[in-house]
């Protein structure tokens, strides 16, 4: 059986894109995910690419990809805050599986996000 815990290594990875997902304006989401480098909750976790404050302040040596955590205050254990890593072409494959699936549930933003993809390069026309 797949450990869908906290202990799953890849936990804090699929709690970060389920948040993303809920997030109101989710095509404008996406937009600061990819075009601004980063997006965050309202409590404590966020989805943000390597940079040099990246470095310095969690130790994680120049790759290209994205960080992803969650706090203390959002996960809610006695661990510290929850880190994992994804290269930007993980990423852009995990959005484009959430993207088809949300587009299922909400066909009305399904223009808006199609747009947002291509944008940004994410599907190519």
């Amino acid at each position: 059986m797949k450990d869908t815990s906290i202990n799953d290594p890849d936990w804090v990875i699929k709690y970060c894109i389920n948040r993303l997902s809920e997030i109101r304006g989710f095509s404008s989401a996406l937009r600061h995910l990819f075009g601004d480098g980063g997006i965050g909750g309202d409590i404590d976790w966020g989805i943000h690419r390597w940079d040099e404050n990246t470095e310095v302040d969690y130790g994680v040596g120049k790759f290209d990809g994205y960080r992803f955590y969650v706090g203390p205050d959002e996960h809610g254990s006695n661990l510290d805050e929850i880190e994992g890593f994804r290269s930007e072409s993980d990423l852009k494959n995990i959005m484009l599986e959430l993207t088809s699936w949300y587009t299922i549930l909400h066909p009305e933003m399904a223009p808006d996000i199609e747009a947002v993809l291509e944008e940004l390069l994410i599907r190519k026309k």
